[in-house]
């Protein structure tokens, strides 16, 4: 129960350092629940004996749970946390910088078919049966 303490108070402080970044409050909360999420998982551990293998164990437990988009989400909500750790010198290196995003496979769509739909730069992206607007599309 300790760790969990003293890694809560990491947490804290970077949700900290993301409100001094003005960033949503949305946006802070759903990257604090996934390092936390990550803390869960690790069982506690202090961030300094994270491992590249507790990541990938953590990534691998999301991907049966999640969407592959929801997984990459969380893996740069995790960048974030670990980049945070490296700059407040609390780890030396970060234990994900080798591992790669899970990939995501999105179909373009013109927008013609469906001028009533909102678009961004001209274009729409569905994925999963659902559609995510996109700004930055690979193909454009």
């Amino acid at each position: 129960m300790d760790t969990a303490v003293n890694y809560v108070i990491y947490l804290d402080s970077f949700a900290l350092s993301l409100k001094v970044e003005r960033l949503r409050p949305n946006t802070i909360s759903c990257y604090v629940r996934d390092a936390y999420r990550l803390g869960e998982h690790s069982g506690w551990i202090h961030p300094s004996k994270l491992s590249a293998n507790d990541v990938r164990c953590y990534i691998d437990w999301l991907t049966g749970r999640v969407q592959p988009l929801t997984v990459t989400v969380a893996q740069l909500c995790l960048r974030g946390f670990i980049r945070f750790l490296v700059d407040e010198r609390e780890i030396r290196r970060g234990p994900s910088t080798k591992i790669k995003l899970i990939r995501c496979k999105f179909d373009i769509v013109s927008t013609g078919a469906l001028s009533s739909e909102r678009t961004v730069d001209g274009c729409y992206v569905t994925w999963g049966g659902a559609t995510m607007y996109s700004a930055h599309s690979p193909t454009l």
